[in-house]
């Protein structure tokens, strides 16, 4: 199905969804339209200014960069919530293998924050960049509007209009038997917003509704959410520094494993044929030798020892973050008796870190020790086919020899490649666990924001 068609088919739907209301939107649109943005829009020849933005992973990507390699097409897009996005991205996903043949580089570009982006990277498959352009820096060309209004009304009928202009404060008028007075922005704290209607939320709501939700943030006790949800996406981002690397070298494996078939096959053939002694030996020595270094990794690991810090909790930090508790006896006594809890619990996860790095650390003292043992016996081997490696050149094999040699040391690299990467399965399973867990708790602390805010726009006070 091209775009044309899904974003048509998406437009019946949203159409019988809306009814009417779907009427008011394309009047919104035309309304829009006519105040002249697309005017002032940069027209086809003209240079697009030049910019670096983080990718869904924090890695930053450069207009210049990318344009030393080629073209560069750029994709604006409002955010993985929006359906008629996900349709183009979609459709520039299927149509990618087309613009690469031009020698081109495809980015999508969208004001949300980087883990939207990893939302929307995952939720369509994409193969892509998707940049972070938090704050519209790069997509606002000036087109933004210079100012956002937003009415509401209390339960008592006053009306008041909130207006900030861009890079001012917050200005507040009430207006009361005819009468518009000013209103100081801290005489209350609006949690009002059931009666009255929100006559104009924003000149342009679908381009900036962040500057609407900015708004309301004010007004919407969120602090705690918001807290966690910031420190569930630094998780997620340091999650998928971890992860990506180790996918990346899963997804080698197969290819490894099937060089060194391919490997152990060639020498399997030359054993067979006039070097049948001496490949037969090198090559179950070259098996010893990548179990050696696959145990010498090992002995790096220990000796280096492992930190348990990530089990350990900042129980001051938490009580610093949540804010001035009460000085309620109870709480008082309670709090204190968990943090002693936290306290003891960390003190006996550093206990145990230090008795499981002198228990892996005297493991890395015996380990080295057999390991030199048996470096000392391939030495010894080594030698020996040595002598007959100088036998078989001086009887005419010399041809064959460099090649043997060099398939043998292969093997060794590839098997020890393998056998690194075989060693940290246990570890991508945990941390694609994680990124899971990660991911539903920070969809479970936005349903709560949003559950949190539109429990607000249904409440039926104000308090001045």
């Amino acid at each position: 199905m091209s775009i044309k068609q899904a974003l048509a088919e998406q437009k019946v739907r949203v159409q019988a969804r809306l009814g009417e209301k779907f009427n008011v939107i394309t009047g919104e649109v035309e309304r829009i339209r006519g105040l002249g943005f697309l005017d002032r829009s940069l027209k086809a020849g003209q240079a697009a200014p030049g910019f670096a933005l983080p990718d869904a992973y924090g890695r930053e990507v450069s207009l210049k960069t990318l344009l030393a390699k080629g073209p560069v097409v750029v994709s604006f897009y409002r955010g993985e919530w929006c359906p008629y996005c996900n349709i183009e991205l979609h459709g520039l996903q299927e149509a990618l293998p087309k613009i690469r043949e031009f020698g081109a580089t495809l980015i999508a570009i969208s004001p949300e924050k980087p883990d939207h982006g990893i939302v929307a990277t995952e939720k369509n498959k994409l193969t892509f960049p998707v940049l972070s352009d938090f704050g519209n820096k790069v997509a606002d060309f000036d087109n933004c509007p210079d100012s956002v209004t937003v009415f509401c009304e209390d339960e008592n009928g006053v009306a008041y209009r909130y207006v900030r202009t861009r890079g001012g404060d917050i200005e507040v008028k009430a207006k009361e038997d005819r009468s518009v007075v000013d209103v100081p922005i801290d005489a209350f704290h609006v949690e009002y917003f059931g009666q009255g209607e929100l006559g104009k939320v924003a000149e342009d709501p679908l381009k900036h509704p962040e500057l609407f939700q900015q708004f309301l943030d004010r007004h919407t006790s969120l602090r705690d959410l918001v807290e966690t949800e910031q420190t569930l996406v630094t998780s997620l981002r340091e999650n998928a520094g971890r992860l990506n690397p180790l996918e990346t070298a899963f997804s080698q494996l197969a290819a490894k494993k099937q060089s060194l078939l391919e490997i152990e096959k060639k020498l399997k053939i030359a054993e067979e044929g006039n070097l049948r002694e001496v490949v037969g030996k090198q090559s179950k020595l070259a098996s010893e030798k990548a179990i050696r270094e696959s145990v010498e990794t090992i002995v790096a690991d220990y000796t280096r020892g492992f930190n348990l810090a990530s089990i350990q909790r900042n129980f001051d930090q938490i009580v610093a973050t949540s804010g001035e508790c009460t000085d309620d006896d109870a709480s008082v006594k309670t709090i204190a008796a968990i943090k002693q809890v936290i306290s003891e619990s960390n003190a006996l996860v550093k206990q145990k870190e230090v008795e499981l790095n002198a228990l892996v650390r005297a493991c890395a003292t015996e380990l080295t020790r057999l390991t030199g043992e048996l470096k000392v016996s391939h030495q010894r081997m080594s030698g020996e086919i040595a002598l007959k490696l100088a036998d078989l050149k001086a009887r005419g094999l010399a041809t064959d020899i460099p090649g043997l040699e060099a398939l043998l040391r292969q093997k060794t690299a590839v098997a020890r490649e393998i056998a690194v990467v075989e060693q940290r399965t246990n570890e991508r399973q945990e941390c694609r666990d994680q990124r899971v867990q990660l991911r539903a708790d920070l969809q479970k602390i936005r349903e709560d924001m949003t559950a949190r805010r539109k429990a607000q726009l249904a409440a039926d006070s104000m308090r001045v």
